[in-house]
């Protein structure tokens, strides 16, 4: 009989350990600053692949992601086209943006997009025509976040063209000290 009773007390505990909440959710593991270590870019230009590169973090690119508890987010990136710095007195390129943004049973939305190292110059007359602008989140632990970015434009010269520019982006979780 006792044995009965002691096992029922140690199921009870068992179940009840399990309802404590989990302090590595999702949700609490993406909040943070997340340092991005390397970006893979392919560009489609009216639907044919004209680059496909990978980018890594050095001493000419730097970006990060901060997600903040009250559900804001920076991205910034410090990037030089084609990483490397120009010459004759061309400075390397920042992007910036503040955003929101939610997740919920797996997905991440985001306000905007995000900053990466890829930038595409073609000599337009005005600014690109947004089409869509698509951010998934393909891996989240404790210690790496992965993107998948999606982002179609119309950019016009003498002509109008599509661009596709797809991205996958790898950070790296900062430790506190």
């Amino acid at each position: 009989m006792k044995f009965r009773y002691l096992l029922l007390i140690s199921a009870l505990a068992c179940y009840i350990s399990s309802c404590k909440p989990d302090n590595h959710s999702p949700q609490s593991l993406i909040v943070g600053n997340w340092t991005l270590q390397q970006q893979h870019v392919v560009q489609y230009t009216d639907n044919v692949q004209k680059i496909d590169t990978v980018y890594t973090a050095g001493a000419l690119t730097a970006g990060n992601m901060q997600f903040n508890t009250n559900g804001t987010y920076t991205t910034q990136a410090h990037y030089a086209p084609d990483n490397v710095l120009q010459t004759g007195g061309s400075a390397a390129n920042t992007s910036k943006a503040n955003g929101t943004y939610t997740y919920a049973n797996n997905v991440l939305t985001l306000s905007l997009s995000v900053s990466g190292w890829y930038s595409y110059l073609i000599g337009s007359s005005g600014p690109p025509t947004p089409i869509t602008n698509t951010v998934a989140l393909t891996s989240l632990t404790a210690t790496t976040l992965d993107l998948h970015t999606v982002t179609s434009f119309n950019y016009t010269t003498s002509t109008t063209h599509n661009f596709k520019v797809v991205g996958d982006l790898h950070y790296t979780k900062q430790t506190s000290l």
